[in-house]
């Protein structure tokens, strides 16, 4: 039997496209086949032909779901042990917790981005630590996880072949250590790597060719080259030559930390990480580049004439010490900007709303110039329209209008204005500085209700943690101590790495740049 379902919202906003944010009252959205039809105000809502069935949110705001444009996994690395640190030192760190269980994992992480807003998540599976004869069976229980909570996700297996632990050539970084630290280290390594055929075939080919449009349309697959040091020319090219040819996205890390420019410089013979994606012919609209903290202004023009897009990750940024990146700038020579957590917000949860707040935060310029201020709609387009773009679902979510898909939340109300919200304040306002988790009451997905009363509808969360802590509990014993002694060995080794030329002198190498650093 056909269907509709009518939401008859107190409010609806339908979306905050290009800086504009459109709220109605007194709304009704229409949903069929899991596809907008209708939104806009109740007294104009068309007849109806089919059984209709009526969602009463007159005292809630109803909105798209939440984009988050950049994820890695689902417990956070808080959560198993790893403090924060700078980006170089806390990858290593992160070789000492145990291996987890990737679907329970990922369930749980898809329950967290839920409650935080999210209906769409670009995953990034990291590929630094594993053996490859477990990736395709990971790549499989993590697109499974995401397929039984009724998520909608863009995935991507990270690519890279070069550069393992530090900016450098591995065997040189190991012939370098102790006895002691080769030990260590050889904990870490699998007994060969897949070379970038293997990669392409397994992280793009078979995947796609499994997952690609399964689940009702709902899981995509793209290309995710890790970072520039972690690729070498020929897997980038590779790499690039298939986007062209399926006309597929591709989300790298770039410029995220100053080493990593450092090595840019040295690799390109003096340029930057951007300049030589340039060169390579790399840079396009199908390319979005997570980070990009520590570029400079000839960067931002070949970004903006490439219609290459960035991905900004605030509070990772912050937590791993890595930078401001300039969205102002950005924004202003007119890259297309997207907002992703990353591993965690600062409170360390996925919850969109307070990252949407620290992007508008920290891309405020001191003074009065008005045309340097960021707005609540610009920064909502982040999230919505924005990551959409850096996804195979651009132009289908980050909107609710005619055509799009049905991913929305209903928030109350009430919840977000608490006692009292003076008429003349602007309500676009007041979404993005008061929304929060606790005012979310349900979240659909493709039209159906995956996401009620702080939990998921489709699985049963609270059994999946407790598998979850089972599953960790049994791994702690003297293995795992050995493991986390190996990491600790290789953190010390990688940390006396950066403090020999040229590493030690990056402040001087990115001068230029380190105006909206603070540094």
């Amino acid at each position: 039997m056909t269907y509709t379902t009518v939401i008859l919202a107190g409010r609806l906003l339908t979306g905050s496209h290009q800086g504009t944010s459109h709220m109605i009252r007194d709304a009704a959205l229409v949903i069929q086949d899991a596809t907008v039809r209708y939104a806009g105000p109740r007294a104009d809502l068309p007849d109806l032909d089919d059984d209709v069935v009526e969602i009463d949110a007159t005292t809630s705001l109803v909105m798209p779901g939440l984009v988050n444009a950049h994820h890695h996994v689902g417990l956070t690395p808080t959560q198993l042990g790893v403090s924060d640190d700078s980006l170089e030192l806390w990858i290593a760190r992160r070789h000492g917790p145990p291996a987890v269980d990737p679907y329970l994992d990922t369930v749980c992480g898809a329950e967290d981005l839920l409650a935080g807003g999210v209906t769409t998540v670009q995953h990034l599976n990291g590929r630094l630590r594993g053996f490859p004869e477990e990736y395709e069976a990971a790549d499989t229980a993590m697109l499974r996880a995401y397929a039984d909570v009724g998520m909608r996700v863009s995935y991507s297996r990270g690519l890279t072949d070069q550069n393992r632990f530090v900016y450098s050539d591995d065997e040189q970084f190991i012939a370098s250590l102790s006895p002691a630290e080769q030990a260590a280290v050889r904990m870490f390594r699998p007994a060969r790597y897949e070379t970038p055929e293997e990669q392409l075939a397994s992280s793009y080919t078979r995947l796609r060719e499994k997952w690609h449009g399964a689940a009702d349309g709902r899981i995509a697959i793209q290309l995710a080259p890790a970072n520039l040091h972690w690729c070498s020319e020929e897997l980038l090219l590779a790499a690039a030559e298939i986007s062209a040819r399926d006309d597929v996205g591709m989300h790298m890390h770039l410029s995220e930390t100053p080493y990593q420019e450092v090595y840019a410089a040295q690799r390109s013979g003096g340029g930057t990480a951007v300049g030589y994606l340039h060169e390579r012919g790399l840079l396009s609209t199908r390319l979005t580049l997570g980070h990009a903290v520590w570029i400079n202004e000839s960067d931002i023009d070949l970004l903006a004439a490439s219609g290459t897009l960035v991905c900004h990750n605030p509070g990772s940024n912050l937590r791993l010490r890595s930078g401001l990146a300039p969205t102002a700038r950005l924004r202003a020579n007119g890259v297309r900007l997207a907002l992703g957590i990353d591993e965690a917000g600062l409170a360390d949860d996925r919850d969109m709303f307070s990252e949407i707040r620290l992007a508008w935060a920290l891309a405020q310029a001191p003074g009065q110039d008005t045309t340097a201020r960021t707005t609540a709609a610009q920064v909502l387009d982040m999230a919505l329209e924005g990551s959409a773009a850096t996804t195979p679902f651009a132009g289908r979510i980050g909107r609710l209008e005619p055509g799009y898909a049905a991913d929305f939340l209903v928030l109350d109300w009430e919840s977000v204005t608490g006692a009292y919200l003076d008429p003349a304040a602007e309500r676009i306002d007041a979404v993005m500085r008061r929304a929060r988790p606790a005012a979310l009451r349900q979240v659909y997905v493709n039209g159906e209700l995956v996401f009620a009363d702080g939990r998921t509808t489709k699985v049963d969360g609270s059994a999946m943690r407790a598998e979850l802590r089972r599953f960790l509990a049994a791994r702690l014993g003297p293995e795992q101590q050995d493991r986390q002694s190996a990491a600790a060995a290789l953190e010390a080794a990688v940390a006396r790495f950066y403090t020999s030329p040229p590493w030690r002198d990056w402040r001087e190498i990115t001068e230029e740049r380190a105006s909206w650093n603070n540094l």
